[in-house]
């Protein structure tokens, strides 16, 4: 794996940095299914079912937990009917359950764009706040990032950006994809600073994630992650094409993991108190989202065809979850959408922006 590079003076051997373990809220993995595709339509069809029917919902995965993935333990089999019908589901679907259900409980509220098929690079700056944040740390977690679906009608889901650190409110460089473990790179970057990236497909095998800015060694430093994969994978440079290729998008979200489980009862996961990119009692979105470029990579490695992030760029598709999770103006602010230049907040405290 690639590591630092200094760029203020001095070397990158200066005192360690603290490594505490990756929190339990992850965003990527309740997210991985390809907009599109056949599995995204019933994870979207669950979005709604949580939002507009909660105590059945919570009933759902008490016997789904229960049933450790037998679709005919006898509670779950007496919800079939109801789930098939409310989530037009098929009789396979629900046969094989647990390939759509097994992450859905990490799913927490989100901001995100996705592109059009067919680039492999991203690259701008987002501004991470500090103090900008209020979490339940037992089971959610800050999440500023890039990344995507790979080639294909499915597509291997890849998370690329900035995880903060609720204890130390700084922001660790990681990749998080599908099939490997987690990568975190240290020195992490220090809050209150815009941050440059670009995350890309180097080659047919390797995908990549730049970064540059003030780090919590106090100067500016690059920080660079780096995942080796088959090329069957599915992340080539080219992008793939414009009908099954890559698909990129940029999130900023809390990562929840068994929200219902951990919070009081009477007390709902998107009313818990939560926020992310904003102050206490401020309404101006922070997580800024600035002079964002899309490009596919040549074999030399270098970024060709770079077009600005903007509507023509993207899949504005209304569907449930598509651009907000959930599609409530008090939960979600931003400042625009497609554009280059966009402020984010996750607000699940009350009150709108």
């Amino acid at each position: 794996m690639a590591g630092v590079v200094a760029l203020a003076g001095g070397c990158s051997n200066s005192a360690p940095q603290p490594k505490a373990p990756p929190p339990a809220a992850t965003a990527a993995a309740a997210l991985e299914w390809k907009p599109g595709s056949h599995s995204a339509a019933v994870f979207e069809r669950l979005q709604e079912f949580r939002l507009k029917q909660r105590e059945r919902f919570k009933d759902f995965f008490v016997a789904f937990e229960a049933s450790r993935g037998n679709v005919k333990y006898p509670r779950l089999a007496r919800l079939k009917r109801f789930l098939i019908h409310s989530l037009l589901m098929t009789e396979n679907d629900y046969e094989h359950l647990p390939g759509y259900m097994k992450v859905f409980t990490g799913t927490g509220p989100y901001r995100r764009l996705i592109t059009n098929p067919g680039y492999s690079y991203v690259a701008g700056t987002v501004f991470l706040p500090c103090r900008a944040a209020k979490l339940h740390a037992n089971f959610e977690t800050a999440f500023a990032y890039v990344g995507g679906w790979g080639t294909g009608s499915a597509g291997k889901a890849v998370d690329a950006g900035f995880q903060r650190s609720d204890k130390l409110d700084d922001y660790a460089p990681f990749i998080l994809a599908q099939d490997f473990h987690q990568i975190s790179k240290y020195p992490r970057m220090a809050c209150g600073h815009p941050v440059d990236f670009r995350f890309y497909a180097a080659s047919d095998r390797e995908l990549r994630l730049w970064t540059r800015g003030i780090t919590t060694n106090g100067r500016v430093e690059v920080v660079e992650a780096r995942l080796q994969h088959p090329v069957k994978y599915g992340w080539p440079a080219d992008g793939g094409g414009t009908k099954d290729g890559i698909v990129l998008k940029r999130m900023t979200t809390i990562g929840q993991a068994n929200a219902d489980e951990a919070l009081p009862e009477g007390v709902a996961w998107d009313q818990d108190g939560s926020y992310f990119g904003h102050y206490a009692g401020d309404r101006q979105p922070r997580v800024r989202w600035s002079k964002l470029v899309l490009a596919r990579v040549e074999t030399k490695g270098k970024p060709i065809d770079v077009v600005p992030w903007g509507i023509d760029q993207s899949n504005l598709t209304f569907r449930a979850g598509m651009l907000n999770y959930p599609l409530d103006s008090r939960n979600i602010w931003y400042t625009c959408t497609a554009c280059r230049d966009e402020s984010n907040a996750i607000n699940l405290a009350g009150g709108k922006p």
